[in-house]
């Protein structure tokens, strides 16, 4: 059965992580009017603070905060791998072939495969990952 760490980089292989954070981000900002003058009148001096107010509320959002730090943090790590092995994780993680075409297409066997995948969950598991599942 796959932990977390797994469906979050099956998240992010596919490009559901970048599709979750764009969706949150356009979510918090959907226009939300809010009337600030309750006593009637007119406000003076009053001038608009939508690019703060966007700012404070992306900034102030758990799971916008989490599904950020998730994706820097899995970026940080399959930043610095060769091209072969980020291949075989990016096809591990995508689910569209079996261990077996994956290994004979990038010249791997299924063990190495299995190390670089046991490898990549421990370096990620170490950083303290936001899980929003």
């Amino acid at each position: 059965m796959a932990d977390k760490v797994d469906k979050l980089l099956t998240d992010y292989f596919t490009g559901d992580l970048q599709r979750k954070i764009s969706m949150r981000v356009d979510m918090l900002n959907t226009v939300q009017e809010i009337d600030e003058n309750t006593g009637g009148g007119r406000a003076q001096y009053k001038y608009s603070n939508a690019v703060e107010n966007k700012m404070i509320t992306e900034e102030s959002d758990a799971e916008l905060v989490a599904l950020r730090h998730n994706k820097k943090v899995i970026d940080t790590w399959t930043s610095g791998m060769d091209e072969v092995r980020y291949q075989v994780m990016k096809e591990m993680y995508c689910r569209h072939k079996t261990w077996d075409k994956i290994a004979l297409d990038n010249g791997v066997s299924r063990t190495t495969m299995a190390e670089w995948r046991k490898e990549l969950k421990f370096s990620i598991e170490g950083w303290g990952l936001l899980i929003t599942y």
